[in-house]
């Protein structure tokens, strides 16, 4: 082996190391992110490692090797973690002070429209946290709610 490629390794290695890291404090957004920067080789390799260094961790309960294992299963179909939406959701509160806003009505029965809705949800947080501007709770079609609706003086 040349001095490149156990450089190489070493920096793989490295690599691992702190996204393992970063997973075990609950950054996972920041670690599927980063591996889906990478060429599909090398993010297979540093995820082997990740999954490999959180397994040497977490030997008997396996929470954090069999969550990753989960999540880099959902990011490949092109879905949001679970652990992902829950990080924005931290930002989000982090940064305006407030949960943003959930979505109206009650979640289909179907996962794949689930799945959808969660991603879209996801997207206008980020687009709020880029722009720096809260989201705004979207009334039904019907007005606002009764109980802010202005209501005749009794007497």
């Amino acid at each position: 082996m040349t001095n490149q490629q156990q450089l190489d390794e070493l920096e793989s290695r490295r690599q691992g190391q702190e996204l393992a890291v970063a997973w075990r404090k609950g950054r996972a957004a920041f670690v599927l992110d980063t591996l889906a920067a990478e060429e599909p080789l090398q993010a297979a390799l540093v995820a082997t490692l990740i999954y490999e260094t959180l397994a040497r961790w977490d030997p008997y309960d396996s929470k954090w090797p069999a969550g990753f294992r989960h999540a880099l299963l959902v990011r490949s179909r092109g879905s949001l973690t679970p652990d992902e939406l829950a990080e924005l959701e931290r930002e989000y509160r982090r940064t305006f002070g407030s949960s943003p806003p959930l979505p109206s009505g009650e979640g289909p029965a179907d996962p794949a429209m689930r799945a959808r809705l969660a991603s879209l949800q996801a997207e206008k947080i980020r687009a709020a946290l880029a722009s720096g501007r809260p989201l705004v709770r979207e009334w039904p079609a019907g007005g606002s709610p009764r109980f802010l609706r202005l209501q005749p003086a009794r007497r």
